[in-house]
Order: structure tokens, then C-alpha cells, then sequence
């Protein structure tokens, strides 16, 4: 259970790093707020702590959840190509679950007057007009979140818990890491969680989640580059399906 405690304490040091930052960022008088230095902030800590659990797991790729795949005893030959099409079917599912879920939630607070925009989607918004930096925060985020929650922390899991708790406490721990994009957000991330943990269950390796995450990723600043260029970027983000 110690691996809960590792996975979950990346919001808490990266909001504290952010904090640490972005005093004196602000003094210095430089342009752009503490807000933009967030997702790339965020990107550190997560590859900070994916080397320290790579450490902890002794350098075992396994421990990560970094196998070869395997299907029902298939071999690689019919195991790759049906993790390819599991992994892109998991992010098309989970993307349009994720949009579906949004819409009801900003339709439901624009019939009760709105909700402010919160930090961590303004944060999001920064980086939209730089699209390769953005695709690379974007890819950068995704691998590494499933290195920690449905590679290391599953593979832990897994080994004190019975499969369905720890499916269900990874997803859960993965959507509380999102609750600065709102609860509503922190709902539909655990449901994803729960859908890509699944999909490195069946296939015993991590590989299937991150390529589902991916695909989630790169349907999502699609969306997000449309709407911007349409002048939609404020609902566009609101609709954002981060990381």
C-alpha cells in the first residue's frame, strides 16, 4: 500500500512546487502568470515520480507494468494487433464518455447562471496557441500517468487486493489527482481510470492504457484546437478532458 501513498502525493508536491515557483516567477516581472507554468510543472513531478517508483521497483520493467503484451495466452503476432485496436477503441470510449459527461455538466451550470473557470483550466487554455508544445505536454502527461497509476501503482495493488479493489482504488486515487479541474472532471477521470486499468489488466501490460490515453489525448486537442480557431476557446477548455 505504500505505492497509494507515492502515486497520490503528486498533486500535494506539485501544488507545493508551483507554489515554491511562482512567487518569485511574479517578482521577477515576467509575463506570463504562475498558471502557465503548471502543466509543465506538473510534467516534472510526474517524471520525477516515475523515476523514483522505477527505483523502488528495483529496476524491474515489470513492476511498471512494462511487459510484452499478452491476450488469453496469444502470442505477440495476435496479442500487438488487437492491443493497438483495444487501446484506440479505449480512447475513443473513454473520450466520448468523458465529452458526454462534460456537456451535461456546463449545461446543467449554465442553467443555474455558470461556473467561474477554474485555474487549472485556464492553465490548459495558456498553452493552446503553442500546439506543439501543447501535443507535447499533452503526450509527455499521458505516458507518465499510466507508468504510475495503471503500471506501478496497479502492479502494487494488485499484490495486496483483490482485482476489482484495485482497479477501483486506482481509479479513484487517478480522479482525485483531478479534482483542480472540478469534481465533475474527478468523476469522469475515474471512470476512465477504471476502463484503461481494465485494458492493462487484459492485456498484462501497461502498453494497452497508454496507447488508450494517447489516442484520449489526441482526440481531445483536437477538439480543443477547433473550437479555438472557431473562437470558441473558453467553452472549448471547459470541455478540456485533461490529462
Amino acid at each position: 500500500m505504500d505505492r497509494v501513498i507515492h502515486v497520490a502525493a503528486v498533486l500535494p508536491v506539485f501544488g507545493l512546487l508551483l507554489y515554491l515557483v511562482s512567487g518569485p516567477y511574479l517578482r521577477w516581472g515576467l509575463r506570463h502568470g504562475p498558471e502557465r507554468l503548471a502543466p509543465p510543472l506538473y510534467v516534472a513531478v510526474l517524471l520525477a515520480a516515475t523515476v523514483v517508483a522505477a527505483v523502488n521497483a528495483g529496476g524491474r520493467p515489470e513492476e511498471l507494468g512494462l511487459a510484452m503484451p499478452s491476450l488469453a495466452g496469444a502470442g505477440p503476432l495476435l496479442s500487438i494487433p488487437a492491443l493497438l485496436l483495444a487501446g484506440a477503441i479505449g480512447g475513443l470510449v473513454t473520450y466520448l464518455g468523458e465529452l458526454w459527461w462534460q456537456s451535461r455538466s456546463v449545461g446543467a451550470a449554465a442553467g443555474h447562471g455558470g461556473k467561474p473557470e477554474g485555474s487549472a483550466i485556464r492553465a490548459v487554455r495558456a498553452w493552446l496557441p503553442n500546439r506543439y508544445a501543447f501535443l507535447v505536454l499533452g503526450l509527455l502527461t499521458a505516458v507518465l500517468e499510466e507508468v504510475l497509476w495503471r503500471g506501478y501503482l496497479l502492479h502494487g495493488l494488485r499484490a495486496d487486493l483483490w482485482l476489482g479493489a484495485a482497479l477501483a482504488l486506482q481509479a479513484v486515487v487517478f480522479g482525485v489527482n483531478h479534482l483542480p479541474f472540478g469534481p465533475t472532471t474527478a468523476l469522469a477521470k475515474a471512470v476512465s481510470g477504471l476502463v484503461w486499468g481494465l485494458l492493462a489488466v487484459a492485456f498484462h501490460t501497461v502498453f494497452a492504457a497508454i496507447l488508450a490515453h494517447l489516442a484520449f489525448q489526441g482526440l481531445a486537442a483536437r477538439r480543443l484546437w477547433r473550437h479555438s480557431a472557431e473562437g470558441g476557446v473558453v467553452h472549448a477548455a471547459r470541455d478540456a478532458l485533461s490529462g
